[in-house]
């Protein structure tokens, strides 16, 4: 049965093929996937629970879904086309 969470995955994975094909072509690839631990949702965690929005984020942090171990990791940087 496909999850939600498997459904991203897949769809992340074909991005990166994508771009990956894209980057080996020449062509100048961002490919920025994440979730953002910061913004409206921590805001209302810090006032709800009245404390600093600092402490909010770390405890966003410290929740968040770590990144799948079954996609691989690419840094043009490593790579030296940057």
């Amino acid at each position: 049965m496909l999850t939600p969470k498997k459904v991203m995955e897949e769809i992340v994975k074909a991005l990166d093929i994508v771009s990956r094909k894209r980057w080996i072509e020449g062509d100048n690839v961002l490919l920025s996937i994440g979730f953002e631990t910061f913004g409206l949702p921590t805001e209302n965690f810090a006032i709800k629970n009245h404390v600093h929005p600092r402490e909010g984020n770390r405890v966003s942090m410290l929740s968040a879904t770590p990144p799948s171990p079954t996609l691989p990791y690419h840094s043009a940087a490593e790579a030296g086309k940057v």
